[in-house]
């Protein structure tokens, strides 16, 4: 197996008797390659020309940076994968571990931010150009086909002027709920910008996802809209591009062929569920 490279921090002061013995093992094993570095900004030094899979942070050290090297790593794309470690024999370290717990949460709430849109708490286009990505890549590992479905909200701009923008507004909440309650826990469901909505189907080929788009389509023809005392239907068109199982295909490709889908039932009357075909 090829070695895996790990970043010792070591500390400014001593590092216990136990944690270099460790270390000392790592370093007679060929499996593993250890780099060490003296404090959090010789790990940050290190990790612009190396990638480790580990990084071990000794915390009986008074550095008292280990925020700002969580951080950094949390944050940045190509250093998701990198395991972050902490050592220590203190009895009294909760309250570093209670400050780890606040910064991850806060991570975690500003991901969300950048990833999920707030008027429909779907998934954004940006959360779905990466996670597309991910899926195609799963998908020609595997073997498996994937779909995609691209959801247009027919006659959205007389909806915003009959009705107003706030009615506007409550009928895309409403259509990501139907969405939600359509689409499986394993399918990525988008808001790709106004009335427009996407679903990545992983594991589904061409009929499965018409199967699933047909049924889409129905719940929002059948749904009644009451706003503010006022009744209403409305109707989506729906795009629909699949991959197969060995077909090559990239995300710009699927998402394309479900916008061609889109507009060809657009065309053809609206109100309908189509897939492109050359």
């Amino acid at each position: 197996m090829d070695s895996a490279t790990i970043i010792f921090a070591e500390g400014e002061e001593n590092t216990t008797t136990s944690i270099l013995h460790f270390i000392n093992k790592l370093e007679k094993d060929t499996r593993f390659s250890v780099i060490h570095a003296s404090n959090c900004n010789k790990i940050l030094e290190n990790l612009k020309s190396n990638r480790p899979d580990f990084i071990l942070y000794d915390l009986d050290t008074s550095s008292n940076q280990e925020n700002d090297l969580f951080n950094h790593i949390s944050t940045q794309n190509d250093l998701k994968d990198v395991h972050l470690i902490f050592v220590s024999q203190q009895k009294n370290i909760h309250d570093k571990i209670k400050q780890f717990d606040q910064l991850t949460q806060r991570i975690t709430q500003l991901e969300e931010v950048c990833t999920v849109d707030p008027l429909t708490n779907l998934y954004n286009r940006r959360y779905l150009e990466e996670r597309i990505e991910k899926e195609i890549s799963r998908s020609h590992r595997r073997g498996f086909p994937i779909s995609c479905l691209m959801i247009d909200v027919d006659n959205f701009k007389s909806i915003n002027d009959t009705y107003g923008h706030q009615t506007g507004d409550i009928v895309l909440m409403k259509i990501a709920l139907i969405l939600m309650d359509s689409c499986r826990t394993a399918d990525v469901i988008c808001r790709y910008g106004g009335e427009e909505f996407t679903v990545v189907l992983p594991e589904t080929d061409t009929t499965g996802a018409l199967m699933t788009a047909e049924r889409i389509r129905e719940k929002v023809e059948n749904e009644v809209f009451s706003i503010n005392g006022v009744d209403f239907s409305i109707s989506v068109s729906i795009g629909v591009s699949s991959k197969t199982a060995n077909q090559p295909i990239n995300k710009q490709i699927l998402i394309e062929l479900a916008d061609k889908s889109l507009y060809k039932a657009k065309r053809s009357g609206k109100n309908r569920v189509m897939i492109y075909e050359d």
